[in-house]
């Protein structure tokens, strides 16, 4: 992949920066089917590396919702809205790929910091470093951040105040939903998964 300039400020979204994330976990997946999961779940329902990689694709899945409580930022559950087709498709397919064991997405056996290191070292062997294509898998949350309106006016009200006023007169933005969205609340999953003493 061509190295592109690291970019400190501006959009972190992967679709801002020229790639195309489907291509990615196509490529990601001839590495390692469970990452390329991770990274696809990370782009449908904004979550971080952490949170997917905590995931039991069976035991969130409430129907309308998908639970997030394991691997968040301070411990702080949230739900995200299960409301395309695209992303009940991934959800599904992330059901096939979990170890019976444990309900997660990764090798029996697995801890964490083995399952982050294999994922991280798989976005290496993809060109998904700040240094090499200018963006990290996170970009893959802000991409879904700045899909969502509930976001639009967050996004605009940094371009000036004048386009604030309309924007938020037509499509309110209450903290309470803004957290919801993508929470803002460092939680753990368990140190093994191997399923003893996993968090419930």
């Amino acid at each position: 992949m061509v190295q592109v300039p690291i970019q400190r400020h501006g959009p972190k979204d992967w679709e801002s920066n020229s790639l195309v994330p489907d291509a990615v976990f196509q490529a990601a997946e001839s590495h390692c089917a469970i990452t390329a999961m991770h990274l696809r779940l990370q782009h449908m329902f904004g979550l971080r590396a952490s949170e997917a990689m905590c995931l039991k694709p069976q035991e969130s899945d409430l129907g309308e919702n998908l639970l997030i409580h394991r691997g968040t930022k301070g411990g702080r559950g949230r739900v995200v809205p299960i409301s395309t087709d695209a992303q009940r498709a991934t959800l599904e397919a992330a059901k096939a790929l979990v170890n019976p064991h444990t309900g997660l997405l990764g090798r029996y056996g697995h801890n964490l910091n083995k399952t982050r290191a294999h994922y991280y070292y798989v976005l290496k062997a993809n060109g998904i470093t700040r240094r090499e294509s200018g963006v990290t898998s996170h970009g893959l949350r802000h991409g879904y951040v700045r899909s969502r309106p509930v976001w639009k006016a967050r996004f605009r009200q940094r371009q000036g105040a004048h386009r604030i006023l309309h924007v938020w007169e037509q499509r309110p933005l209450p903290t309470l939903a803004r957290r919801q969205a993508a929470g803002d609340g460092r939680g753990i999953c368990s140190r093994s998964q191997s399923g003893k003493g996993a968090l419930g």
